[in-house]
């Protein structure tokens, strides 16, 4: 199993700086992309009424793996270049894909009135809810980059305590979790304990 001192980039590669800002680089969206030429818009209404925006892309020659829900950071949206590009990758390998706008991101503006404070976990809570349903009985995982990661852990927590019924943290996710946690804590310590 890759361990944190297993990354090694390219000498170009090796600043931080450098991979963040590549990271968010439109080049890495050039070409053609299965995922975002099939996706369809879908407008879920939270029981607040809150409306939020989301691309759902159907596997269109095979039964999909499962469903990934992918949630943005906090200035991304659905078409940020790094969600676009985890979702290209998952959907080439099988998986259906639904990018969730948070609230007045993306091309949702004009969909609400309020705007989009960070701690707005139940409107996006009840549209991951309303979106597992389109895995229609089939696994369900969820991805989330930076504050979309913050809101995969909440609402995770509402799994580990029976708030959502029909989501299960299988514990090979569970270990691989621990591990990658005693790893990132024992580099910690290591550097600076």
């Amino acid at each position: 199993m890759p361990t944190l001192d297993s990354f090694q980039p390219p000498l170009f590669l090796k600043n931080a700086h450098v991979q963040t800002v590549l990271a968010s680089s439109r080049l890495r969206t050039l070409g053609p992309n299965a995922m975002r030429a099939v996706a369809r818009k879908e407008i879920i209404e939270t029981a607040a009424g809150v409306k939020l925006l989301g691309y759902h892309s159907v596997q269109n020659n095979r039964p999909a793996k499962g469903l990934v829900i992918l949630l943005h950071g906090w200035e991304g949206s659905a078409d940020s270049a790094y969600l676009l590009c985890c979702g290209r990758s998952l959907y080439r390998h099988g998986y259906d894909i639904f990018r969730l706008n948070f609230r007045d991101h993306g091309d949702s503006h004009h969909l609400n009135s309020g705007i989009f404070y960070a701690v707005l976990l139940e409107e996006v809570y009840q549209a991951v809810i309303q979106a597992a349903e389109f895995a229609r009985g089939g696994p369900v995982f969820m991805i989330g980059f930076s504050l979309g990661g913050n809101f995969v852990l909440r609402i995770l927590e509402k799994c580990v305590n029976g708030f959502i019924t029909g989501f299960k943290l299988q514990s090979w996710y569970e270990n691989r979790i621990i591990r990658l946690f005693d790893q990132i804590c024992g580099k910690v310590e290591e550097n600076y304990g």
